[in-house]
């Protein structure tokens, strides 16, 4: 399908990445965020020899022209970014659009990718004037219109984030963002493969010249530019570029390219999408129907927490969330369907529905989620218990305030485990705030408490019980076959290709000894 999976998937040791890129910068289209810069003259590489390296995950596909990277006004303007058919399109707005548009497409919202572009106008082939490398790879391109020296590192404005006039704003993360202006360098100079993945490293960059910058997102300052705020140059050259339509909630944030967190999927739903926002952690939905988004990942065994703001118990207003049965049918139902375990809040009746029994603990609010309350979800996979509590009060399945996820005594149920849960949030005329350890404010909407998990990763308003952990690939299980294994795969399968006119041959290469 075109598909490219990328870095930072399903194993955990911190030690296999180098400390690089472990901060991330959310933008949220609905907020308008953008980091910008004006120079004042033009750089060394006068728009003709420079390079952008970024990570990014995306949020939101398919739906609009979402550009990350862009240099000079509208019209004419040098854009980078992704198209609405989820291609990466660089080029010229001004009559000469997507110069370079590659053939793949990019719709892995869970995964980071690092996007490369090298622009070196003097090379005498059009397709090695703009290259653009994903996850340490150069991808096929197609070339159109005629090739220009670029507005990159001219004395223009710059964008991070957004379309130079207000429109097209990237929805997702973006973390180690680098602009060397003046060198044109391959992707070995921001990344390296250990073990066949692509990982961060400290930049290889000797100089990033006049107009060039690197921004690392570790700081929770916003507005002006300054070293304190999120748009701090690192680089050396002082190029700091000033925010706008960012919170300090939306910095430094612990998903990134070496720590990926889950979010709420928007291509695994109930009945029909919702409004996913603020990174794919709110979800807001009006009286229509009832609406939910799984998560991104979950783990067959370990202890998981995580978290849910109710923002309203108004009468017609409801809030669900649990864990669901993992199937391609999206079985993310509220109180009907088999291999489903939820709480769920509805008009101030607090209930939970299990195989697609209810059962009701109060219809007085007693144990309903006011607004603002935060629920919690404990969820014991090994053993099968979930809790969940209320502003750190754990529920058992009789109602009574003495469920305790750290002893295993009293949970909210027993499921089977025999069956793949993954985590979901719902709501109904209601807007939801998820925290998987990544945002303890949920979206600005209360200070952070800063409690993590044993691991110390993560931040939640409430410490999470002992032994259970936040949902991160840093805290998956590791793989008996995975890219951090003394066992890889290709211990076990390879694939070595052969051009010939047949005859007599000896095929070796395998790494291994085929059965």
């Amino acid at each position: 399908n075109g598909n490219l999976t990328g870095s930072s998937q399903f194993f955990s040791d911190e030690l296999f990445y180098n400390d690089v890129a472990t901060q991330s910068l959310r933008f949220d289209d609905g907020s308008s965020p953008y980091l910008t810069k004006t120079f004042g003259s033009d750089g060394t590489g006068s728009g003709a020899t420079c390079t952008v390296s970024c990570w990014v995950k995306r949020t939101t596909i398919s739906n609009a022209d979402q550009w990350f990277f862009c240099a000079g006004a509208s019209s004419p303007a040098w854009i980078l970014g992704f198209r609405t058919a989820d291609t990466l399109a660089f080029g010229d707005d001004d009559g000469n659009p997507f110069v370079t548009v590659t053939d793949r497409v990019f719709r892995d919202t869970s995964a980071w990718y690092h996007i490369v572009l090298t622009v070196k106008t003097s090379e005498s082939a059009n397709a090695n004037k703009y290259k653009i490398y994903v996850n340490g790879e150069l991808q096929t391109t197609t070339f159109s219109g005629t090739a220009a020296d670029t507005l990159l590192g001219a004395n223009v404005v710059h964008n991070v984030g957004r379309y130079p006039t207000g429109s097209s704003y990237f929805d997702g993360y973006m973390a180690e963002v680098n602009f060397v202006d003046g060198l044109a360098l391959d992707p070995t100079y921001f990344g390296e493969t250990k073990n066949g993945v692509w990982i961060p490293k400290t930049p290889n960059v000797s100089e990033y010249g006049t107009n060039g910058f690197r921004l690392k997102f570790d700081q929770v300052g916003v507005g002006t530019a300054s070293t304190s705020t999120i748009g701090a140059d690192t680089s050396g050259k002082t190029n700091h570029l000033t925010s706008s339509g960012i919170a300090a909630s939306d910095c430094a944030m612990p998903d990134s390219p070496e720590n990926n967190f889950a979010t709420l999927n928007p291509l695994y739903y109930l009945t029909a999408s919702t409004h996913l926002s603020e990174g794919n952690l709110q979800l807001t939905h009006e009286a229509t129907a009832h609406r939910a988004n799984a998560g991104t990942m979950f783990s067959k065994t370990g202890k998981w927490y995580f978290e849910v703001r109710n923002k309203t118990d108004t009468a017609g207003s409801s809030v669900a969330l649990g864990v669901g049965l993992q199937d391609i049918s999206k079985n993310l139902v509220y109180a009907t369907g088999a291999d489903n375990y939820i709480f769920y809040s509805n008009n101030n009746n607090a209930r939970t529905a299990l195989n697609t029994t209810v059962v009701t603990w109060s219809t007085d609010g007693t144990h309903a989620p006011d607004a603002g309350d935060i629920i919690q979800v404990a969820y014991d996979a090994d053993s099968g218990k979930i809790f969940f509590g209320i502003d750190n009060t754990y529920y058992a399945a009789d109602a009574g305030a003495d469920g305790n996820p750290a002893t295993g005594d009293n949970p909210s149920a027993t499921l089977s485990t025999t069956i793949d849960y993954i985590p979901f949030v719902g709501t109904y005329n209601n807007e939801a705030t998820a925290n998987f350890g990544q945002d303890d404010t949920f979206a600005g909407a209360i200070s952070s408490a800063g409690n993590t998990d044993d691991n110390g990763k993560g931040v939640f308003k409430y410490a999470p019980p002992s032994g259970f952990l936040a949902l991160c690939t840093s805290n998956l299980p590791e793989l008996t076959i995975g890219p951090n294994s003394a066992t890889q795969a290709d211990d076990y399968f390879n694939t070595v290709t052969y051009t010939g006119n047949g005859g007599t041959l000896a095929v070796d290469g395998f790494g291994h000894q085929p059965d």
